[in-house]
């Protein structure tokens, strides 16, 4: 057997911990299967798919944020500034 380590963000991580939870699954196993099913297929088990309205939120956000960092690092946002970057994001 071998080790293998892999980088994730943590959100992703904790979302698809608990659906593998209700599966029986753990993510070694999960990952283990993934892996054979590639091996086995020759390829990836699965046809990728863009989800748009994700990519179009997270494009949103980041943009957000570049404006919020500029106003800041240009003093334009007090530091008592109340609202966060989801708050606004949210608005």
């Amino acid at each position: 057997m071998t080790r293998v380590s892999i980088r994730m963000d943590e959100e992703l991580k904790r979302e698809a911990d608990i659906i593998l939870q209700g599966i029986g699954l753990n993510m070694s196993s999960a990952v283990n299967l993934f892996i054979r099913q590639v091996v086995n297929s020759g390829g990836l088990p699965f046809m990728p798919t863009l989800d748009r309205d994700r990519l179009i939120k997270a494009k949103r956000q980041e943009h957000l944020n570049a404006l919020l960092t500029f106003a800041q690092h240009n003093r334009r946002i007090d530091a008592d500034y109340k609202f966060s970057r989801d708050a606004i994001y949210d608005r």
